[in-house]
């Protein structure tokens, strides 16, 4: 899917399924016979290919929720050092410590950049799963036979 930039959101549409049904097909559920001739057909594979390749590794998973667990964490962290950084740059310029004010209002704007940029790499490369952590998971379209 991220080869060819398509998305759980994606695959649903063409298929004709909801998001989540993809999202359970990709964890631990097989897509109806007909739903896996739809997904060939969107990736230009055969069905041998498609039912043959090997998913993720579940420890692969694994690491990577934890790794946006632990990005999430450091973004909340992020977001609130520009609120004090600022805080004390008003401070600073009260005191007429203008170098001080200056220097932690540049600090405060390059945490929000990182922060911003934070924000991009979770969303490109963890969308899927957080969309998953949204969204209800319904049976429905999810039953391999």
């Amino acid at each position: 899917m991220r080869r060819q930039n398509e998305t759980q959101a994606s695959v649903a549409e063409f298929v004709g399924v909801t998001q989540p049904a993809v999202s359970n097909w990709l964890r631990d559920t097989t897509p109806r016979p007909e739903q896996l001739e739809k997904i060939a057909q969107l990736f230009a594979v055969t069905l041998n290919d498609l039912v043959q390749s090997e998913l993720p590794h579940r420890e692969n998973i694994e690491a990577l929720t934890e790794l946006e667990r632990e990005l999430e964490k450091l973004k909340v962290t992020w977001d609130a050092i520009p609120k004090r950084l600022k805080e004390a740059a008003t401070n600073l310029a009260e005191r007429r410590d203008y170098s001080g004010a200056v220097q932690n209002d540049w600090m405060a704007s390059g945490i929000e950049s990182c922060s911003k940029e934070l924000s991009e790499v979770l969303e490109v490369y963890f969308s899927d799963n957080r969309q998953n952590t949204t969204m209800e998971q319904p049976s429905e379209n999810n039953d391999p036979s």
